[in-house]
């Protein structure tokens, strides 16, 4: 990649419904010197604990999408 630098938001929001927690938001992913690789992707994860195992254990799950997915493809 031909950049120098990159700038990273992000914004996002997460909270509970029971024993369900979600995870939503956006990322901005700049490079002011080369901006044909500037991106945005947003974001969704789901998580929940079981309590009940002796050993404590979460399973959490997200999943990512970028409408632009030519700022990850290799120069022609």
């Amino acid at each position: 990649m031909d950049t120098s630098y990159e700038w990273d938001f992000y914004a996002g929001y997460a909270n509970k419904i029971g024993a369900l927690g979600y995870d939503i938001g956006v990322l901005n992913i700049g490079y002011p010197d080369t901006p044909k690789y500037n991106t945005v992707e947003v974001y969704a994860g789901l998580n929940t604990a079981f309590e009940q195992i002796s050993y404590p254990t979460t399973l959490s799950a997200k999943v990512y999408y970028s409408p632009d997915r030519n700022a990850y493809l290799p120069n022609p």
